[in-house]
């Protein structure tokens, strides 16, 4: 059948226009031939694609109705997850799920795992997108839940976390943490059930389920499930290194909440434990206790979540050893409150160990001269990863009494970059938020207000940054005349976002090209927009459809490159890639408009902007990388020598900066950029 092959397509994640318009064609003249099978292969090949196709699944919905008790279990909740995950929005608003719910209530008994946790991620999915839940569905979860807490089923590990988060996604936070007390702390972690490329990568469940009951707790203010979770996490590494990291995080949470007691209880358990290090030592230092070993008693009874460790490493621990080894250079290399050692410590890694995924180099060079221009008081980051970016931007607006607010969905890597934030001094400047952008952005309007944003860093999934830029605009969080970068645009890629920036007349954008930190043969594309209210403002950009491919490609670069590295993918296919997405943009009239010159004299690399001709293409790469020749700390940027598209309207070209550069001084005798971003 040929619903086969467009699920074969699905499944590659190729977006073939052409065969998906001309299967809903086939669909509608022939839909009475599709069986159940063929109606869930169909749904969820054009869901997976992302293409919009509402016409189709009206005729799917058609076909289904009346008939969902002759769907498997699996076909069932293959058909629902594609409904609450195809385009548009509105397809979710089917009368498929009241049926289904009406249908799995008297099921409850024989569900397996796998189906109790589709079932209450997608009803949840669902009411997000609705905003109003399905009729009969708060029954249904509630007959689900009992069933999970009696461990008459037991989730896996993606299961796990599906069900935590979609609990607390209802408004349900109560039953999330009942669920994950009783059946999924004290080392009860479940196996992961899946195996292949996407899931032998990716990490497991305890990432997306640390993630949001963290986010929850930290939105609330409990200390107590706070510091349990940490305690929780400790617990569930081998390394050392990270078990006095997210202890580190216990005792700064303390500390936040004035909790003097607990926080020298802490103490003691670390001293007891020997889990302590630098960053502990800093955090002591606010208690003004200043030699840990011989100012604090060991605890005389060792906290029971504590000493617990497992045997050996996790998956959950072997897919964060880069970040580990960052934190472990940094606490050894670095100096507690200077954070240009920080920066420096990981910049070496970065250059001389393993390829890290910090905008440091010619990337910091764009991202400086913005910060000058621009001068924000705050600034809105996705993707926090270690840390890196976010204290050398705090570092820089702190002057004028800014801050960084730094968005992370790795509970992993949020560790590890508040361990950072603290020996760098800048807690004061710089806050992580914890949660994947969809749940924490919403935190971040909570506590700053609306138009509080100066400044936004877009460092995560390329395909996602037009949504959230979308969502921002909508939320109204930017303030007027914010401005907008975004790294990665080219490699893995960003084409939604691309075009949206530049499409909509609304911004002023420049397409920067650049090499990627750590990797010079690597290409790469920074955008820096400005933004200004118009009728566009919030608004998505015109449909075009012809970038859904390369949008699917990029999606498979990243999972590639976050399963080796980019400068692994150096040449075929990469390089293919990105001369047929930048040839797809100069055929619609986007060009780079500048690009970052660097040349390295006497050990140390400098960077400036150049503005390019209209017409004029970047020059290609043809020289050494400069990591061969610098330590890290050694690569500054030159500031103040081009003016963007975006102030250019707003202010007037201001005098030379005497060919400045910039980072840690006054705006007009910088002569020094901050290590890496």
């Amino acid at each position: 059948m040929a619903s086969n092959m467009l699920w074969a397509y699905g499944k590659v994640n190729v977006a073939h226009m052409r065969l998906f318009d001309t299967f809903a064609e086939f669909i509608s003249i022939n839909i009475d031939s599709f069986d159940n099978q063929n109606i869930a292969n169909t749904a969820w090949a054009y869901a997976t694609t992302q293409l919009p196709s509402e016409g189709v699944f009206n005729i799917l919905t058609c076909r289904s109705r009346g008939r969902l008790s002759t769907f498997r279990m699996d076909e069932l909740c293959g058909l629902m997850w594609a409904y609450v995950k195809a385009k548009p929005v509105s397809v979710a608003f089917s009368p498929i799920f009241e049926e289904a719910v009406q249908l799995l209530m008297p099921q409850v008994p024989v569900l397996d795992a796998q189906s109790v946790s589709n079932v209450i991620w997608i009803l949840a999915t669902c009411q997000q997108l609705r905003k109003a839940h399905v009729h009969g569905a708060p029954e249904l979860i509630d007959s689900l839940m009992a069933a999970m807490l009696d461990m008459r089923v037991r989730v896996d590990s993606e299961g796990a976390a599906q069900v935590v988060w979609s609990l607390w996604r209802m408004g349900r936070f109560h039953d999330a943490w009942t669920l994950y007390v009783r059946t999924l702390s004290d080392g009860r972690h479940p196996e992961h059930g899946k195996s292949g490329f996407t899931k032998k990568h990716a990490v497991d469940g305890r990432q997306r389920y640390y993630q949001t009951l963290l986010m929850e707790t930290e939105s609330r203010g409990d200390l107590q499930k706070q510091v349990f979770l940490w305690k929780q996490m400790a617990a569930d590494f081998y390394s050392r290194n990270l078990r006095t990291a997210c202890l580190n995080c216990a005792l700064m949470a303390m500390l936040k909440a004035r909790d003097v007691d607990g926080a020298k209880e802490m103490l003691r358990q670390a001293v007891r434990t020997k889990l302590h290090n630098k960053v502990t030592a800093s955090l002591a230092a606010e208690l003004g206790i200043r030699d840990l070993e011989a100012e604090v008693e060991p605890a005389q009874i060792l906290d029971i979540t504590i000493r617990r460790r497992p045997q050996s490493q996790s998956r959950y621990e072997d897919f964060h050893y880069k970040e580990a080894g960052v934190l472990e250079t940094v606490v050894r290399e670095a100096t507690p409150g200077d954070a240009r050692s920080v920066h420096a410590a990981i910049e070496n890694v970065g250059l001389k160990e393993v390829w890290l995924k910090v905008a440091g180099g010619e990337k910091a060079c764009v991202i400086d001269n913005v910060i000058l221009k621009q001068r924000p008081k705050l600034i809105l980051e996705f993707g926090t990863y270690v840390g890196y970016t976010s204290t050398r931007m705090a570092l820089q607006v702190a002057q004028w009494g800014g801050k960084v607010v730094t968005m992370e969905m790795d509970p992993v890597n949020a560790t590890i970059a508040r361990n950072h934030i603290q020996m760098a001094g800048l807690s004061h400047a710089v806050t992580v938020q914890l949660g994947h952008s969809d749940d924490a952005v919403q935190c971040v309007l909570d506590k700053y207000g609306e138009q509080s944003v100066d400044m936004v860093f877009m460092d995560q999934r390329g395909t996602a940054f037009h949504d959230d830029l979308q969502r921002l605009e909508s939320l109204n969080l930017l303030h007027d005349r914010a401005v907008v970068v975004a790294d990665n645009v080219l490699k893995p890629g960003a084409p939604y976002h691309v075009w949206r920036i530049s499409s909509m007349p609304h911004y002023k954008t420049d397409i920067v090209d650049l090499r990627e930190f750590g990797s010079a043969p690597v290409e790469d594309w920074m955008t820096v927009s400005w933004t200004r209210r118009g009728e566009s403002y919030g608004k998505p950009a015109q449909e075009l459809r012809e970038l859904n491919m390369l949008a699917r490609e990029s999606d498979r670069f990243r999972l590639r490159a976050m399963a080796t590295s980019m400068k692994d993918l150096v040449g075929d296919p990469l390089d293919e890639f990105a001369e047929r997405f930048t040839s797809e943009f100069v055929a619609l009239g986007i060009r780079c408009s500048l690009y970052v010159q660097t040349d390295v004299v006497d050990g140390c690399a400098v960077s400036r902007l150049v503005r390019l001709e209209p017409g004029q293409a970047p020059p290609k790469w043809d020289g050494e990388d400069p990591r061969e020749e610098i330590q890290g700390g050694q690569w500054r940027a030159e500031l103040g020598t081009v003016q963007f598209r975006g102030e250019m309207e707003a202010f007037p070209m201001p005098a030379p900066a005497q060919a400045s550069f910039g980072g840690y001084k006054s705006q007009q005798e910088q002569m020094y950029i901050a290590p890496g971003g």
